[in-house]
């Protein structure tokens, strides 16, 4: 084996498992073992390949380096571009190799809540969350969990080792809830597929509550929450944000796309592969967003008492701003920066910073 072959041979493993859903963490661990034996493998036989070729270590140290980094960019490139047009052209048959599924429904808890602050938290493979408020005093955590198998037999036999609940506890005085989902990731054993929770959060809307949300895997919609600070997390899914109102939000999605509706202080959002489309209420707000490879499109407050400090990039696309009147010190297609006359005197104060690589930039108000 030559070196271009073997490093060819890596960059073709690398672009199977970026496109695997877009989740190094969904891949079975086992996948994932022999993954890295056969890369390092393969890189021990191209280097003795060129070794022996050129009769000079470092040469052939740089050479299988630089055949592999290429391979392995392009590998990366590709999976990116097929991300962000949806999927491989074999998705489909890639989920029916997951195998077959079976679900349960879950009453995962419900705990009574006094005092006004609380943080909800979870660190998990593949969820997908809904979280709303209701009246009543206390959080209340429903949903459904899918696990998938080999066949149904064995779906079923890890169905019943899977267990979710709400953990409850305290930080700082105040109370905080943990998702947690116990399944047979640590082994995985043959013929498990791994999970999806399915599951939706009602807490008082009289509550501020902190959030703290990781995945691999999924979707998040929230609406209609006082929040504090807000750091939602996902590799792979969609972000949905309804009048939900506080401090300080990071979102942060590697393919998906982030919308809705917010009022905060501040707020950081990025995805690499995805649009994002958000409104900002009216309030003084300092708002960063950063994409790769998609559209940006900011919805501001208007009026008289609201003032702008705008600046946007692209290198693929336009850049346009709706508010007026604007000063701007740069004024080109593809890079704007608009300023209102007397900004440091209005009463709100909006600043935006964006930029993309491929795609358009718009402020709407």
């Amino acid at each position: 084996m030559n070196p271009s072959g073997g490093a060819i041979i890596i960059g073709i493993g690398v672009f199977f498992l970026l496109i695997i859903n877009v989740q190094w963490g969904e891949v079975p661990e086992l996948v994932r073992a022999y993954t890295v034996l056969g890369a390092g493998l393969v890189c021990l036989a191209a280097f003795a390949t060129a070794q022996g070729t050129s009769g000079d270590l470092a040469a052939a140290g740089a050479e299988v380096a630089h055949q592999v980094a290429g391979f392995v960019a392009a590998a990366i490139i590709l999976g990116s571009f097929f991300a962000s047009l949806g999927g491989f052209p074999f998705w489909d048959l890639m989920d029916e190799e997951r195998g077959d599924d079976v679900s349960r429904e879950l009453e995962i808890g419900s705990q009574v809540l006094t005092g006004n602050g609380a943080t909800l938290s979870f660190d998990l493979v593949s969820v997908d969350l809904e979280l709303v408020t209701w009246d009543k005093p206390e959080i209340e955590a429903n949903g459904t969990i899918r696990v998938y198998g080999s066949s149904t037999e064995k779906a079923n036999e890890y169905l019943n080792q899977t267990e979710v609940r709400m953990v409850r506890g305290e930080h700082g005085g105040a109370p905080t809830f943990t998702i947690e989902v116990d399944a047979p990731e640590a082994g995985r054993p043959l013929g498990y597929r791994g999970y999806k929770l399915y599951v939706t959060l009602k807490v008082p809307g009289n509550v501020k509550f902190d959030l703290d949300l990781a995945c691999v895997s999924g979707d998040y919609t929230i609406s209609d929450v006082d929040v504090g600070d807000a750091v939602l997390k996902t590799t792979s899914g969609d972000v949905v944000l309804e009048g939900i109102e506080g401090e300080d939000l990071r979102v942060n999605s590697v393919s998906g796309n982030i919308d809705g509706s917010v009022t905060f202080g501040k707020v950081e959002l990025s995805t690499i592969s995805g649009d994002v489309s958000v409104d900002l209420g009216e309030v003084t707000s300092a708002c960063e967003v950063r994409t790769t490879s998609g559209d940006i499109y900011l919805g501001v407050p208007k009026g008289e008492d609201i003032g702008y400090s705008l600046e946007a990039s692209t290198t693929s696309g336009w850049v346009d701003f709706d508010p007026e009147p604007l000063d701007y010190s740069l004024d080109k297609r593809a890079h704007k920066v608009g300023e209102t006359p007397g900004f440091s005197g209005k009463p709100i104060r909006i600043t935006f910073d964006g930029s993309t690589v491929s795609g358009n930039i718009r402020v709407r108000s």
